[in-house]
């Protein structure tokens, strides 16, 4: 019999030796059987219970971060379960598996990504937003101090034609030689006494009141024209004792001809009584 022959023979009667416990141990498919299944009486992986809770989140935030307008409520959920997606992928070894984890890793992350995008564009909106609240209270200052610097311009207008009023220089003229100019030429008229503060001098025909509460007063003339004197609203008191026919001083200023041939004068101030 040849040499080769007798050694496999030899080695084939040889009993198995019996291997050691830690040979097993080194093994990653201890558990698995012949067939590639989990052997009998082995015990397989157990559940990552981070890469569960991230999962969960992974895909609560997920859905919720595909939500317009609501998206960032997502984040939070997604951010948690990312954490706890990587905690499981470090802590996952020989008794737990790492599929979980990397699962909930890759859609926490995906969730938080979205939301965040939701993020920037809220973000940016409440900028602008910011932005032309500043630009239209900066706009409002300001027209207000336009508006401030026109109205004191408008008073100290008012307060000069007062005093021009009051104390200025006027044509002084009769309630009779007003009327005449303006029936001889009305144009010329009013190139001496249109827009000009007057002084007119005459006999009282009657005092009134308007709708809007502003007193009048009217004098005689020679014709069928008036010559007519509007003051303010708180020029009333002087005008109550005046009588039909008393001769009196009117300064105002000068309108022109209005409608009924009434030549009028506004902002009036009665000089004598």
């Amino acid at each position: 019999m040849p040499a080769d022959r007798r050694d496999r023979d030899f080695e084939d009667e040889r009993p198995a030796r019996r291997r050691s416990r830690d040979d097993y141990d080194d093994r990653d498919d201890y558990a698995d059987g012949p067939d590639g299944g989990p052997r009998r009486g082995s015990v397989g992986k157990g559940v990552n219970i981070c890469g569960v809770f991230a999962l969960v989140l992974g895909i609560l935030g997920l859905v919720i971060a595909l939500i317009p307008c609501f998206g960032i409520i997502g984040v939070p959920l997604a951010a948690v379960g990312l954490l706890l997606g990587i905690i499981g992928i470090f802590t996952s070894g020989k008794t737990t598996g790492r599929g979980m984890p990397i699962a909930g890793t890759i859609v926490s992350a995906a969730g938080l990504l979205i939301g965040g995008v939701w993020l920037a564009l809220a973000a940016n909106f409440f900028k602008k937003a910011d932005e032309r609240i500043e630009a239209a209270r900066v706009e409002v200052e300001r027209q207000g101090k336009i508006a401030q610097e026109e109205a004191r311009k408008a008073q100290e207008k008012r307060q000069q034609e007062e005093k021009d009023l009051r104390e200025g220089k006027a044509v002084a003229v009769t309630a009779k030689e007003l009327y005449d100019d303006y029936r001889k030429n009305s144009l010329t008229a009013d190139s001496k006494y249109k827009n000009k503060v007057v002084e007119i001098t005459g006999a009282v025909d009657r005092v009134d009141k308007d709708r809007f509460g502003r007193a009048a007063v009217e004098f005689k003339t020679d014709g069928d024209s008036v010559v007519r004197c509007e003051f303010p609203r708180d020029a009333v008191a002087p005008l109550e004792k005046l009588k039909t026919g008393q001769q009196v001083s009117i300064r105002g200023r000068c309108t022109g001809l209005g409608k009924k041939d009434e030549i009028k004068v506004e902002d009036c101030l009665l000089v004598t009584r």
